[in-house]
């Protein structure tokens, strides 16, 4: 694997291609060679300090971009959505603009009526806003990191994102608890009053930002600059950290990330995968439009 991969960014170095002529055309000389052979020399120590799960990852990302001379700190389509992905532009489209206008309504609602001040409310604005985020950030940022086949966004957000985009999903999920807990406690014990809405809510987002933090311990930032040398400088690949025992924690977390990467995914089945993948995305972000859809039949059947 170490040799197949030493090959390929031999030839993304020099930008050569199959015919041995450089990037302005002209045919290799020996002293090429001979200043390539010392620029690999310089990054084999580098390239030997990283795991061979690592040397996989960068030979998968390598194989699916366009050639070997390719600019890798580009964004570049994955070849297996090229026919597919203006469909997907219009799905994520249509719930980002349905999910932004319907959570807003609803936000705006329960503002308007002062309806916050019962905890119901409360936790319905909680919601609404958390659904604001994940269409207006999370979504486009989240398409876009699907459709590219190379990262491209840097050390910062491959730890952020992960973080970011569960977020709300805790807090979401924290709220419907709340919401759940309250009609109980209404049922159940009448006489005691509800629990505050508000530091509930704040309890939500501190329990959701405390259960992703330690997302950044298990996400690896690959630099090229650090292993290919200076002219790879804001190229990189983002990956989750596989070993040790991140494995459990992994699989209460994140599933789906666990299962993307320990699915081997191949040339066959690179097309079925991401079009999964992408579709299964697309499900996740439904409830969305769905809560505030819901919501308008709960107030107008009252």
């Amino acid at each position: 694997m170490n040799q197949q991969y030493e090959n390929q960014v031999d030839g993304l170095r020099r930008g050569v291609g199959e015919n041995g002529e450089d990037q302005d055309g002209d045919l290799e000389t020996d002293s090429d060679f001979v200043d390539d052979s010392d620029m690999m020399a310089n990054i084999e120590p580098n390239l030997r300090t990283l795991p061979d799960k690592y040397l996989g990852q960068i030979i998968h990302v390598l194989q699916n971009l366009p050639n070997e001379t390719v600019d890798i700190g580009t964004p570049h389509l994955r070849k297996s959505l090229e026919d597919v992905y203006p469909l997907f532009l219009v799905l994520y489209g249509v719930v980002m603009v349905a999910g932004a206008l319907g959570n807003i309504g609803m936000a705006g609602h329960i503002l308007r009526r002062r309806l916050y001040r019962d905890s119901t409310g409360a936790y319905l604005l909680n919601i609404a806003f958390c659904n604001v985020l994940m269409v207006v950030v999370l979504l486009p940022l989240s398409l876009a990191i699907l459709l590219i086949q190379n990262w491209v966004f840097g050390s910062f957000l491959c730890y952020f994102v992960p973080m970011l985009q569960d977020v709300p999903l805790h807090v979401t999920m924290g709220t419907l608890l709340a919401v759940a807990a309250a009609r109980y406690r209404r049922v159940m014990t009448p006489d005691k009053p509800p629990l505050p809405p508000f530091p509930t809510v704040l309890a939500t987002w501190v329990l959701g930002v405390c259960i992703v933090l330690p997302y950044a311990l298990y996400m690896h930032y690959i630099d090229f600059e650090v292993f290919l040398g200076p002219q790879f400088a804001g190229v990189g690949i983002c990956t989750v950290n596989l070993e040790d025992d991140v494995t459990e924690y992994i699989h209460c977390l994140f599933i789906i990330l666990l299962v993307k990467n320990m699915i081997d995914e191949t040339e066959q089945n690179a097309a079925h995968f991401d079009l999964a993948f992408v579709t299964a995305v697309w499900v996740a972000f439904l409830p969305t439009i769905t809560t505030p859809a819901l919501y308008t039949a709960w107030r107008m059947g009252r």
